[in-house]
């Protein structure tokens, strides 16, 4: 036991009062810059311009701040002159300064007219605040009208590099009607498109999935395979509700939920889910000469016949799998497969069935309907042919008696090798 408590010791040997008191010390430091970090009132673009302005680097302007396009130096104090255009501030930080300064002390010399050019920033608070929001508001009315004037520039310029005014899909001039056009600032171009066009284009990309599983993607503009950004996307889908509502037509619930998804594809995927999934397995079972569609349709098959204990011969199965069946039997197999598939992956119940008992059922009746059909395919092959009543050739009715024997053979062989055609219900 001595070894034991040595061994402890000298791995975790006991601490001095120094090493105490720095630990103590190093978690002290660690709470306060926690403190510090919570109660900084200040925004981090603000704390970077400073930091820019001390180093001597040129001011860069943060996006969505407020440039002050007009102020008049000469109106104001130093203080305030500084205390205006030393950062450049968004519109939560001008309002934090406006209520700031309202709610400061109202300080007024009754013998001296309201002035800006006060030294003492005490003074006049008020008239300040109120000064300062309407600087702002005159400051972003400006800025906006700005922005419309080179966007309306920007926009001539594009409406004269048009792409795409034959359709994609019919190859045919479109209609103004029908008409969708999107302006890319990136390419300074205009792209247009037919109603219809755009609209499969971004269900497609919706609907998109491999091998069964959905994975959607964002649409894309076919030109430049550039994703839509949220601006144009609100414009697409504007014009196309538009164009549709002309029509007495409503989109389509994918593309609405898209929309009500905030054309978020995460989201959207988590929302419609379910028809997603469907979707899925439809285009799935749609390849139906695909092997690995073969593969998945066998082992579903053989999954549910395992669970069930059903019993069918490797003839059956194998002309269910190889769609050697009619087509009202095999549309039947088509059915049950993919409603089984659709419960096991999406667990959603598909088609005509409302509970996973009548899928089985379902699967049982058709199984024995299938039996039904092989046997009666035998038996037409054991019949012999009757012989020629006319002058035809006995060589060739020879020939037909062989090849039905052999067929007869091929057939007893098979069921005699085979399990018995049975159902354990």
């Amino acid at each position: 036991m001595a070894d034991i408590f040595k061994d402890i010791i000298l791995v975790n040997p006991p601490l001095t009062k120094k090493a105490k008191k720095a630990q103590k010390l190093k978690r002290s430091a660690k709470k306060n810059e926690k403190k510090m970090v919570k109660s900084c009132p200040i925004p981090d673009y603000i704390i970077d311009q400073w930091i820019e302005t001390m180093s001597g680097k040129p001011k860069k302007m943060p996006v969505g701040c407020i440039p002050l396009l007009y102020c008049q130096k000469d109106d104001y104090s130093p203080w305030l002159y500084a205390t205006i255009t030393s950062v450049y501030r968004k519109r939560t930080e001008w309002y934090k300064l406006i209520t700031g300064m309202w709610k400061g002390p109202n300080l007024v010399e009754p013998s001296l007219p309201i002035t800006l050019k006060h030294s003492n920033p005490f003074f006049y608070n008020q008239a300040i605040s109120i000064h300062l929001d309407k600087l702002m508001r005159l400051n972003n009315t400006l800025r906006m009208i700005i922005l419309r004037c080179v966007q309306r520039r920007l926009l001539a310029k594009m409406d004269k590099r048009v792409v795409g005014e034959d359709d994609l899909h019919t190859t045919t001039r479109i209609p103004t009607v029908a008409m969708v056009s999107v302006y890319d600032f990136q390419t300074r171009a205009k792209y247009v498109f037919h109603t219809n066009t755009i609209l499969k284009m971004i269900i497609s990309s919706l609907k998109y999935c491999a091998y069964g599983i959905s994975t959607p993607k964002a649409p894309k503009n076919p030109y430049t395979n550039l994703e839509w950004t949220n601006p144009q996307l609100m414009s697409i889908t504007q014009q196309i509700v538009r164009n549709l509502v002309g029509l007495h037509r409503i989109p389509p619930s994918l593309f609405l939920n898209y929309y009500n998804c905030n054309y978020n594809i995460p989201l959207f995927a988590k929302f419609c889910e379910a028809d997603l999934g469907i979707n899925a397995a439809l285009e799935l079972f749609k390849q139906k000469d695909d092997p690995t569609t073969q593969d998945i349709y066998a082992e579903v098959i053989d999954a549910v016949l395992d669970e069930e204990d059903i019993t069918i011969s490797t003839r059956m199965r194998n002309m269910i799998i190889e769609r050697k069946l009619p087509d009202t039997l095999q549309n039947r197999w088509d059915t049950i497969v993919l409603a089984l598939w659709i419960d096991s992956n999406n667990h959603v119940l598909y088609g005509p069935y409302k509970t996973y008992t009548e899928i089985i059922d379902d699967l049982k009746k058709t199984c024995n309907d299938t039996r039904s059909y092989l046997f009666q395919l035998s038996r037409s092959a054991r019949r012999p042919r009757p012989p020629p009543t006319n002058n035809s050739l006995i060589r060739t009715y020879a020939l037909g008696v062989l090849i039905d024997a052999a067929i007869y053979t091929e057939n007893v062989l098979e069921f005699v090798e085979d399990p018995p055609l049975t159902v354990n219900l």
